[in-house]
């Protein structure tokens, strides 16, 4: 499995991983893939006995750079620290703690472990004060780095950070020139960025205990230096050739005097081929638990590796992610196939408590929604977990090959029957007799072979003759469900008409 390979090449009897996120908004589940990531990586290591913390950080302190649906009058605060900004909903301190509070409970919807920070309190609590004095004092090396890293060019009176302005409260707005070794100089610009404008005040500041914040690719390689980072995972574009990685691993080098980390990207989640919150829109953590109980959106990221692009369109995913569960799920219980027994272990929400219930497919329940009179095979054991699940997906996203309805006249498609097929047709209904699901199943089976028919085509003549359709749900469940009357004379119709 990709975690215990990545672990191998980076052996240490102490990993500290860190991961985090800025609650400038509600959280799509893109967010999800590293959460669980390193969380894998965290029981692995647990369970080798290694010692091992997995920090979460919420970079509160970052400026509001775009406002968030429903939020109409926050233009006011763009360019603010999201944690000095004020809530939309009563109950919340400010508006990032609105959005740390969903994630947190994503946390434990998902079995996720791990500490959890501000980055608001670094800086106010005086955390990060020895950080900002370095990289003030080393700014040129700064400049140099992002210069050979990522051809970035910044003037020479460019210093990496940003003050809170104390006439207008922005931050994203302020430009630092000058650090005297006490204060900086600093001008609030309306033009710094484009979308937060500056009040133009211009003066000086101290720059510690929460006054100023680093630029966010120091403040990166900050973290890892102050919590001695040892792995932390991000998305792909961090982690390309000049990006945000490159750029941190040389600041924590050659400003911090540290070695580099054990830092990797991975893919992202993709609707249609592109990613997601780009072109395509986004899958919120609601849309996804509404088709995927935890273990099963768990399994979506710990069955790829990080390497590996993830399509989410829920559309077309879910029958498939569940087939694929429970195919690993058999390995575990049969211990046949180490990885993907792994699969599904570092899938469970509680590795103490595995389930081991063997569930119905998924795509079985889902027909099994829209049978008549099937609500006692709905209560069984082990349809019933799946069950809410199936009747979102349903309801909401199943494409219309998936949805059937037994049709009140006979489907024009039955027509054309081939002559085998209604040959197959006319002997079931001489010999129909209602009974058992599986007893009927096993009846039609029996027959096919008795005619000299593939069991495929035997089954699909029953499909096109109640359904219209050439899938569906097993034959026996089908018949079952419905009137024993109704059977016999559609089984004949069919068998008799022709195109």
């Amino acid at each position: 499995m990709w975690a215990q390979d990545f672990l191998a090449e980076h052996s240490a009897d102490k990993h500290i991983i860190n991961d985090s996120w800025t609650p400038s908004g509600p959280m799509h589940i893109g967010s999800f893939r590293s959460m669980v990531i390193h969380d894998v990586l965290r029981r692995v290591l647990e369970e080798n006995k290694k010692s091992v913390t997995y920090l979460y950080g919420y970079d509160d302190y970052d400026p509001m750079d775009g406002i968030p649906v429903g939020f109409n009058g926050y233009e006011e605060h763009l360019g603010k620290p999201l944690v000095n900004i004020p809530a939309k909903t009563k109950g919340f301190k400010n508006f990032a703690d609105e959005f740390i509070s969903e994630n947190k409970r994503n946390h434990q919807v998902l079995g996720i472990r791990a500490d959890h920070y501000r980055t608001s309190e670094l800086y106010r609590g005086g955390k990060f004060n020895d950080a900002i004095k370095k990289v003030l004092d080393r700014a040129e090396v700064i400049r140099r780095i992002y210069r050979e890293v990522s051809g970035s060019s910044r003037p020479d009176d460019w210093y990496p950070v940003q003050v809170i302005c104390p006439n207008c409260g922005k931050l994203g707005s302020t430009y630092v020139n000058a650090w005297d070794d006490k204060e900086v100089a600093f001008t609030c610009r309306k033009d710094l960025v484009p979308w937060a404008k500056g009040c133009g005040y211009q003066g000086k500041s101290s720059p510690f205990d929460g006054r100023a914040k680093m630029h966010w690719r120091v403040e990166w390689a900050a973290k890892w230096d102050h919590f001695q980072v040892t792995i932390e995972a991000a998305g792909k574009d961090h982690a390309n050739q000049g990006g945000s990685f490159d750029t941190g691993e040389r600041i924590l080098k050659e400003v911090f005097g540290k070695k580099p980390i054990a830092a990797f990207g991975h893919e992202f989640f993709l609707l249609d081929g592109k990613k997601m919150g780009s072109t395509k829109g986004i899958v919120s953590p609601a849309d996804a638990y509404g088709v995927f109980p935890p273990e099963l959106l768990r399994f979506l990221i710990v069955r790829n590796r990080p390497s590996q692009a993830i399509e989410i369109d829920l559309t077309k995913i879910v029958p498939s992610t569940y087939d694929e569960y429970d195919r690993c799920q058999a390995a575990y219980q049969g211990k046949t196939d180490q990885d993907l027994a792994d699969y599904f272990y570092y899938s469970q929400i509680d590795p103490a408590k595995v389930d081991g219930l063997v569930k119905e497919r998924f795509s079985t329940v889902v027909s099994l929604l829209q049978l008549p009179s099937m609500r006692q095979e709905l209560e069984r054991p082990e349809v019933a977990p799946r069950v809410p699940f199936a009747k979102n997906w349903l309801k909401t996203y199943a494409p219309e090959e998936k949805r059937m309805a037994v049709q009140d006249k006979l489907p024009p498609v039955a027509r054309d029957l081939s002559p085998e097929q209604k040959d197959f047709l006319r002997a079931a209904a001489a010999g129909w007799q209602p009974g058992r699901a599986e007893d009927i199943q096993a009846w039609l089976y029996k027959l096919s072979q008795e005619k000299g028919l593939k069991p495929g085509e035997a089954f699909q003549a029953i499909y096109l003759s109640f359904i219209g359709k050439s899938s569906g749900p097993k034959a026996g469940d089908l018949l079952a469900s419905l009137n024993s009357g109704f059977v016999m004379r559609r089984l004949e119709e069919a068998a008799e008409k022709s195109g």
